[in-house]
């Protein structure tokens, strides 16, 4: 693959950001398309992911990351992930990922969080995702953390 880009969506790429998880059969919520952020491949969108502003604790949560089935296996998902937590760097990150992604998501710079000593928003999303994994193993989840204030 070629040069990637990577920026925050403006207006006029909402359409297209719709147009891509509409194509992939994943769902999103269309209520605030601007703080997704994607990777795209001569025009076209191979990669995408939301990152959501949490007041309490004041964070982000990184959601909705997805990667075309033809650009798998290509480092684009820990790519969006590392970029991202680079623009977001003023306050920690944190996720709900499959367990199966797990590695994925410790290459990119998140920790294991113990979801009992988690914020309460964090404990809720849990419950919520664990449910589903109740009914399909494949969606059981981890909460993770990438604290990029924190000095090494």
């Amino acid at each position: 693959m070629q040069t990637l880009l990577f920026q925050a969506l403006t207006a006029t790429q909402r359409e297209n950001l719709q147009a891509f998880y509409r194509q992939e059969k994943q769902k999103i919520q269309a209520k605030d398309l601007s703080q997704y952020f994607f990777l795209q491949h001569h025009q076209e969108i191979v990669a995408a992911l939301k990152a959501e502003p949490i007041k309490q604790p004041d964070s982000w949560f990184i959601r909705n990351v997805w990667v075309t089935e033809e650009a798998r296996g290509q480092g684009l998902a820990q790519q969006i992930l590392q970029k991202t937590l680079t623009q977001l760097h003023d306050k920690p990150c944190y996720c709900l990922a499959y367990q199966h992604l797990q590695a994925l998501y410790l290459n990119a710079g998140f920790t294991i969080v113990d979801q009992v000593s988690a914020a309460d928003i964090f404990q809720k999303r849990f419950r919520r995702y664990q449910k589903k994994a109740e009914q399909d193993a494949k969606k059981a989840v981890i909460l993770m953390v990438a604290d990029t204030t924190v000095a090494g």
